[in-house]
């Protein structure tokens, strides 16, 4: 009698320890402790085979959900990329839409050149001209790649014209690293930078006004562009104002702060 007390209560330990294990798997399969039974019958075979099923249990549910979060993440992420296809797609539309004036105005502007240049308008001619081949490079490459170099002769087109207008009130500086010259950069970055840079930085002096470009490559993967002026400058307040609206991408409708927003957002896509 006593053999088989001792045997029970065994038994009674070893399914006690089994309904512990089963209850834990049920209310959480991530944090089941193992079952230890060692009574070396049929039980401690169940105890180890139940520990190595939770396990493959547990780690399957772990790469399901790993799965799922990477998941929602492409999702995430493909949505996000529809988006900027999107708003690809209608800045292109804007833009053809926006070259069926512009080749009848390239083409007057060609025009009036050739009349200016017979009528001996040197000056007249030589800034329709720049500004003919301003305009020629901005309908044949805007939305596009373009190299370091035909940005930087774009900017020179744009200052020859910026001259003729504010005579000898302002100095342009343009300083180009040869190096950058095959460097690959969206097209119209630099002019509006430069344009914001006359506009709200120098165009009210009288002399000695001057706004510089540079660039130069700063390492095999890096370009530093600096577009500098010595005008007004802006407040710290102000400056924080235009960076937040850039950087939240507000529908800026402020014509001091639409040309950086461009340049910002044509960068992002």
């Amino acid at each position: 009698l006593g053999y088989v007390d001792h045997v029970y209560k065994d038994m009674r330990k070893s399914i006690s320890e089994l309904e512990r294990g089963i209850e834990e798997f049920q209310d959480d399969v991530y944090n089941v402790k193992p079952i230890i039974i060692n009574s070396g019958d049929e039980f401690e075979q169940l105890s180890k085979t139940f520990n190595y099923m939770t396990y493959l249990i547990s780690k399957q549910m772990s790469m399901i959900s790993e799965n799922a979060k990477i998941k929602e993440r492409l999702v995430k992420a493909e949505n996000e990329n529809l988006k900027m296809y999107s708003e690809l797609q209608k800045n292109h539309l804007k833009f053809l839409q926006s070259r069926i004036n512009p080749h009848f105005l390239f083409n007057s502007i060609n025009l009036i050149s050739k009349m200016a240049y017979m009528e001996n308008a040197d000056q007249t001619s030589k800034m329709l001209e720049s500004f003919g081949e301003f305009l020629r490079y901005n309908l044949d490459n805007f939305g596009k790649i373009v190299f370091m170099e035909k940005e930087i002769e774009n900017i020179k087109d744009y200052t020859e014209i910026q001259k003729i207008r504010f005579g000898k009130r302002i100095d342009f500086i343009i300083h180009e690293d040869k190096e950058t010259a095959k460097a690959k950069i969206p097209c119209l970055i630099l002019q509006p930078l430069v344009e914001n840079s006359i506009v709200h930085g120098v165009s009210m002096y009288l002399e000695q006004a001057i706004v510089s470009v540079d660039v130069r490559k700063i390492s095999d993967t890096q370009i530093k562009i600096v577009i500098l002026d010595n005008g007004v400058g802006m407040s710290s307040e102000k400056l924080e104002e235009v960076r937040n609206k850039i950087f939240e991408s507000v529908n800026i409708q402020e014509q001091d702060s639409i040309g950086l927003a461009n340049v910002f957002k044509r960068l992002r896509l």
